[in-house]
């Protein structure tokens, strides 16, 4: 799975992610194997979802962005 079809994959539950982090989600899960597997991609938007929920939630100033990094991968 590239960069192009991680971001799909995320746009389809409703996430948008910055290039950067979907390069670091592709670089740590899927540079060995050359795909990531449905595990892995599950367990990807349970920890990206759950961050930026809960980033929304006590963010003041609106949503989450990516300037905030990729601590969750």
């Amino acid at each position: 799975m590239n960069v192009k079809e991680l971001r799909a994959a995320f746009e389809s539950v409703g996430y948008s992610l910055g290039t950067r982090d979907l390069k670091r989600i592709v670089k740590k899960y899927c540079a060995k194997r050359n795909h990531l597997n449905l595990d892995d991609f599950v367990y990807c938007v349970t920890k990206v979802t759950t961050t930026q929920d809960t980033e929304r939630k006590t963010a003041n100033d609106g949503p989450a962005n990516d300037a905030w990094g990729m601590s969750y991968v």
